[in-house]
């Protein structure tokens, strides 16, 4: 299960971590992920989370957090 994380910091300021292969790539604007209360599966159904590629993956991610922790990770850098 691999994934490819995108966090855009507006224009072509973009944070891309993961396999260019990624099962699933997940791309969200970083004034989404820092506002109070993101939740990825909340963005997703809005529209400001898109995907591309296996959503059993995405839905995976989604539910075990892993999408939360890592978008907030790439967003609040340095």
């Amino acid at each position: 299960m691999s994934v490819r994380w995108r966090v855009s910091f507006g224009g072509r300021d973009v944070v891309v971590e993961g396999p260019d292969d990624a099962m699933v790539t997940v791309t969200v604007p970083a004034v989404d992920v820092t506002a109070d209360g993101f939740d990825p599966t909340e963005a997703y159904m809005r529209g400001s989370l898109k995907a591309e590629g296996n959503t059993g993956v995405l839905f995976r991610v989604l539910a075990d957090g892993t999408a939360l922790s890592e978008l907030t990770r790439l967003a609040s850098r340095p």
